[in-house]
């Protein structure tokens, strides 16, 4: 796969006059000398002075040869003769302070692979050197010279076996860089030597944060100019690990056990020291030697602690004979097992005692990521590779390794120059490329290069091992993610076998009985008070739980869906919220419903974890009505309280506060919710000029008309310039617009907004502010609604029109507005049930819900529960309520924030 236009146009963007004809090879006809001979390949240098800023001071120590023209007396003769010395063209980088390398014609441009290719960790350096080879094969000549590493040299994962390779790579100045090493602790060695010869070094599997730095500004202790990685730095790691261990395991206590070199020290030290930040306690941090075998006394070390986890970042064998011997330790029976990439691999994950315990390691999840020097992607590398070797690879840094190869060969195109024939390569132009690299695309992500050489993505994630014998299922069983801007939760942890629980209502030892509640659609269209209905909302909660059951159950159990049962959401008409109440958590024997009521109907959520004491996921929580359940109740968007309080600050911090005099006019089922935000605003000292709550039944429209009748004349009294409605929304609309009332609108339930009536047109909203999620375009292409949602149901649907949000027409059923409901309902109930293990009951539902601090949904990308936290919504942004065309709409004002609180 040569994709030298590619090279050529990254090229041209990093070089000051992009001449793309000697940069990307295009001298590659005859190249030789006027006397034929081709000139062996040398490295002429001027040394540099110690000391000088920039990273690139390391003198180089090689003559100019002998029969340089630059040496030659100047011969009189006329003044258009060229002069005696003629500078470097200005078409590449470097300036020349490191030494040249000058690559004759017919010859090899001369890199290294340095990894570990023998030996107990030969399973991390073979892909590595693999990497580098396929990574070469695709990218091609440079300047019409091929790239070759020669024999590939072995580090030995060791001190010692990385100065030695590195002295001999040192020793021959053809030599401009190295891909390698595998191990931290070689890399220590060795770079200090490949730096002072004024090579560079991109490791794609060194991950001590010695090498770098400490992420704050402060070079490691091994950190030489030259080194550049691109595997993460393992202060990322460790937080990931602890994060993983505090947020989703909820253990408190836990120990760490390294084995003295630089990678594993520094990551058991990073792990330590962000879950002592955490607010855990380590109860223990030790270490084995290389070469143990019997690891009984550092585990009876560790269960005197009698930690919860033990996190042992080592390499094989040592980590073998850990999980082989740790069950004949007394007090380390239930104790957590956590490792990380060094044995995240095939042999070590393969022994039948590694089940259970968690990997951290690089986000291995590379969808259609693509290097941008090659093209070559995750998935075409990996068909190459097996194609090739017969085998998968056995470690996880082989696009590591293959992104840091193009990284240098980018690197020596842009410091490279034809000179009658001969490439001249600038040693600290290569330096200078990988110095300034930003956004460059590769198979892993996209890398930018900082100041002391960190160059990876820097995403981790946290694998459960459930079964030696399935090591692909093991692989993509990602629970945790990291990056430096925030981690989520994103799967669930691994079940340790406990009694099924064969005598709680609706549970049995084989199966989840569960209801559904909706919106009935049909009758509010066929009453014309909805130019839409969701499609056959039963079909969609049918398919979405086989597909549930298809990908396992819910902790084997399978899920069983009584019923779909629809509601009116208006009081008085159609079926009442109350006799479905009573229908799906009175007389059907069920563990829970999900869905619950909404609008006018909400009172009635009370009913199912009140009076029915079944689980509510769905409905709308407010401090009032919680205090009347006793059944765990949890909603999957923002409780009211909670959505006043964020809107509000949304909107202060948005200016559209500033200077206002306000009239917060709510209703009396939401006294609650009013009562916040008159609350809020005088603590943001918002001059307020009316505070007026109405005792009417949010819908009596009649009723509310008249209410407002008289309320628009007392807006209009009060010199209001706005109105923060908390409750009765839709009415507030009506009379501000009957009344002429020229005031900024604005309604924290952006419902009132999203879901127009026959007597809330589009003209008396235009201008209101509220506070909304996602899209519902950025909704359905989440990643996750694709997934988890509308592929299944397209899939077992084939001959339903789904439809998008973007290309909607009123008067087409919205299946893809149901299908993304209902999956985010059922994917809740799935987290927290399957969090609450096989003992599954309403006090392991409700401590599995307050396990979880942070996770995503569907429909949510930020998410949280907790103790006292029962929504889970904290995605928020504020939007506007425009016209168009179709009457009007809402655009997004500001960008999607966390508010978690």
């Amino acid at each position: 796969m040569h994709k030298r236009g590619m090279t050529c146009w990254l090229l041209a963007i990093l070089t000051a006059f992009a001449l793309l004809a000697s940069a990307c090879g295009g001298d590659d006809g005859d190249t030789s000398s006027a006397s034929g001979s081709a000139s062996a390949a040398a490295t002429t240098a001027t040394p540099a002075d110690s000391g000088d800023s920039g990273g690139d001071d390391a003198p180089a120590t090689t003559a100019a040869p002998a029969d340089d023209p630059a040496e030659e007396p100047a011969e009189d003769g006329p003044a258009e003769e060229e002069p005696a010395e003629e500078a470097p063209p200005a078409d590449h980088l470097g300036d020349g302070s490191l030494g040249v390398i000058r690559v004759g014609a017919g010859e090899e441009i001369q890199i290294r692979s340095l990894n570990a290719i023998s030996g107990d960790v030969a399973f991390l350096g073979i892909p590595n050197q693999r990497g580098i080879e396929m990574a070469i094969a695709d990218y091609g000549p440079i300047g019409g010279h091929d790239v070759t590493i020669g024999t590939g040299l072995d580090d030995l994962c060791s001190a010692d076996g990385g100065a030695a390779a590195a002295q001999t790579i040192v020793a021959d100045e053809e030599v401009v860089g190295v891909i390698g090493t595998s191990c931290s602790g070689a890399a220590a060695a060795a770079a200090p030597l490949i730096s002072e010869a004024g090579m560079v070094m991109v490791s794609p599997s060194n991950t001590s944060p010695s090498l770098t730095s400490d992420l704050a500004g402060t070079a490691g202790e091994n950190n030489y100019p030259g080194y550049y990685r691109t595997a993460h730095n393992d202060l990322y790691q460790g937080a990931a690990a602890a994060g993983f261990a505090l947020d989703v395991l909820g253990v408190n206590t836990a120990a760490a056990i390294h084995d003295g070199d630089p990678y594993t020290q520094g990551l058991a030290q990073a792990f330590a020291d962000a879950f002592e930040a955490g607010g855990g306690t380590m109860t223990g941090f030790t270490a084995v030697n290389k070469g143990d075998t019997d690891m009984v006394p550092v585990l009876t070390e560790v269960a005197a602690g009698a930690p919860e986890l033990v996190f042992f970042p080592i390499f094989q064998p040592e980590g073998d004979f850990i999980v082989q011997q740790v069950s004949g330790v007394d007090g380390m029976a239930g104790v957590t097992l956590m490792a990380a990439d060094g044995l995240m691999i095939s042999n070590f994950m393969q022994i039948p005692e590694t089940e259970g315990m968690y990997f951290s390691g690089p986000d291995l999840r590379y969808g259609l990521n693509a290097n941008g020097a090659t093209g070559q992607s995750a998935d075409g590398f990996l068909a190459e590779y097996e194609a090739e070797w017969g085998e998968s690879p056995s470690a996880a840094f082989w696009a590591h390794s293959y992104d840091a190869t193009t990284l240098l060969l980018d690197a020596i195109a842009a410091a490279s120059y034809d000179d009658d024939g001969t490439l001249v390569i600038d040693r600290a132009g290569v330096r200078e490329y990988l110095g300034t690299v930003s956004d460059y695309r590769g198979i892993i992500g996209v890398l930018s290069c900082d100041d002391f050489g960190d160059c990876g993505a820097q995403r981790i994630t946290v694998i459960g091992h459930a079964d030696s014998a399935d090591l692909d299922a093991s692989m993509s069983n990602v629970i945790y993610e990291y990056s430096p801007s925030g981690a989520f939760q994103v799967g669930t942890v691994l079940q340790v076998e406990i009694p099924l629980t064969a005598t709680w209502r609706g549970v049995t030892a084989e199966s989840i009985h569960i209801a559904a509640t909706t919106i009935d659609f049909d009758w509010l269209v066929e009453n014309g008070f909805s130019p839409n209905g969701w499609g056959d909302q039963t079909l969609v909660w049918e398919t979405l739980v086989a597909d549930l059951n298809a990908r396992g159950g819910i902790n084997g159990r399978t899920v069983v869906l009584e019923a779909v049962s629809p509601f009116s959401a208006i009081p008085g008409f159609g079926i009442g919220a109350d006799s479905v109440c009573l229908e799906v958590a009175g007389d059907m024997e069920t563990f829970a419903v999900l869905g619950g009521f909404l609008g006018p109907a909400e009172i009635s959520n009370i009913c199912i974890p009140g009076q029915q004491e079944t689980i509510l996921i769905g409905g709308r929580t407010t401090t009032e009505r919680l205090a009347q359940v006793t059944a765990p109740w949890y909603e999957n968007g923002m409780g009211k309280e909670r959505r006043m309080d964020a809107y509000l600050s949304l909107l202060q911090q948005n200016g559209y506060l500033d200077g206002e005099k306000v009239a917060v006019v709510g209703a009396e089922e939401s006294r609650a919710t009013y009562e916040v935000g008159i609350e809020i605003l005088k603590s943001m000292g918002v001059e307020i000029v009316l505070e007026a709550i109405s005792d009417v039944g949010v819908g009596e429209t009649e009723a509310e008309d008249a209410w407002w009748d008289v309320m628009g004349e007392r807006v209009r009294a009060s010199g209001a310039t706005a109105v923060v409605f908390a409750g009765g929304d839709r009415a507030g609309f009506r009379g501000v617009h009957r009344a002429g009332l020229d005031v900024h609108l604005f309604p924290y339930n952006n419902e009132s907004l999203t879901s127009l009536s026959t007597n809330v047109t589009a003209e008396m909203v235009v201008g209101a502010i509220t506070m909304t999620g996602l899209t519902e375009q950025e909704q359905f292409d989440q990643p996750e609604v694709q997934e988890r949602c509308i592929a299944p149901f397209a899939a077992a649907n084939p001959d339903v029109e789904i439809g998008m949000p973007d290309t909607h027409v009123d008067g087409i059923e919205k299946w893809w507005r149901s299908i993304m409901t209902h999956c985010n309902q059922l994917r809740m109930f799935e987290i927290i049930a399957t969090q609450a293990g096989r003992n599954l009951t309403h006090d392991s539902f409700r401590e599995a819900a307050e396990s979880l601090p942070q996770f995503k949904l569907p429909l949510a990308p930020y998410a949280s529960l907790g103790a006292g936290k029962v929504d889970a919504d904290d995605s928020a942004r504020l939007s506007v309520y425009v016209e168009d065309d179709d009457d009007g709409h809402l655009e997004v004002l500001t960008d999607l924030m966390d508010t978690t609180p």
